[in-house]
């Protein structure tokens, strides 16, 4: 979301985009793929809760709904901080 708005990015961004990898390698479909133009799709990084993986599959785990919310929080204080972080809920 930080890169649609030209503010400062750090590791926290590849954070939210690892977080909409790992949607996708769940449900096979990317985060927003309801969106049909580019400014709906910006809108939704910058907006919308991220897709809860359990709602296209529900043999998905609620904890990897959990992940990926935190992974792509909107904000950057409510993200992970590191990867380490990230992959330590993922074990």
């Amino acid at each position: 979301p930080e890169q649609f708005e030209s503010a400062n990015v750090d590791a926290r961004t590849d954070i939210y985009s690892l977080g909409g990898t790992l949607c996708y390698l769940l449900t096979g479909q990317f985060p927003y793929a309801d969106c049909r133009t580019i400014l709906q799709m910006m809108t939704a990084h910058m907006t919308k809760p991220p897709p809860a993986p359990s709602t296209l599959d529900p043999s998905i785990p609620a904890e990897c709904d959990r992940i990926v919310a935190r992974a792509m929080a909107k904000e950057l204080a409510d993200r992970y901080q590191t990867a380490e972080e990230l992959a330590d809920d993922l074990e």
